[in-house]
């Protein structure tokens, strides 16, 4: 692809966790991040799902890192009643 936008990289990890390919979602992760691009909550779930399944506790714990960084919280997302 020429340009790629955060939703083909999205994609692309969501696709790895589904068929079991965790640590190429993982790798997948850290280029995004090495070529600065935007992180947003569908990377977040895919990466957590993938270290979940790996049992990679850094893993999780650097993106927990990520996420109060970026500033995605809980609040965000949550509905109006």
């Amino acid at each position: 692809m020429p340009e790629k936008s955060d939703v083909t990289w999205s994609s692309m990890m969501a696709g790895f966790v589904q068929n079991d390919l965790y640590e190429e979602a993982l790798r997948l992760f850290l280029t995004a991040q090495r070529n600065g691009v935007e992180m947003n909550v569908f990377m977040i779930s895919s990466v957590l799902c993938a270290s979940a399944a790996l049992a990679a506790l850094i893993q999780r714990k650097q993106v927990h890192a990520i996420v109060c960084k970026v500033g995605f919280g809980a609040n965000e997302y949550r509905r109006e009643v």
